[in-house]
């Protein structure tokens, strides 16, 4: 089992964007379209795709607030691969 942190491509947005919160935590989570719109217009915003293997299984975002901070905004792992939708 191999978890790595890819780069969002266009060749997998769409299933980064697909990738789904249980209805449980989806007032804590934004979507991860927003995110990736939000890291496109605003600099120091990364954005990557959580994979198992070769599929992508959630996302993460961290912000570079200053030269010395930087904090994750973003971080959700899709239902299917989490206790929360039992």
């Amino acid at each position: 089992m191999k978890l790595s942190l890819e780069d969002i491509t266009a060749y997998n947005y769409e299933a980064v964007c697909d990738l789904e919160v249980a209805k449980t935590q989806e007032e804590y989570v934004a979507c991860n379209m927003w995110s990736l719109v939000e890291a496109h217009y605003n600099s120091g915003y990364t954005c990557r795709a959580i994979y198992l293997n070769s599929t992508p299984v959630g996302f993460f975002m961290w912000v570079q607030e200053t030269p010395t901070k930087v904090s994750i905004w973003r971080f959700m792992v899709d239902q299917t691969y989490t206790n929360s939708n039992k």
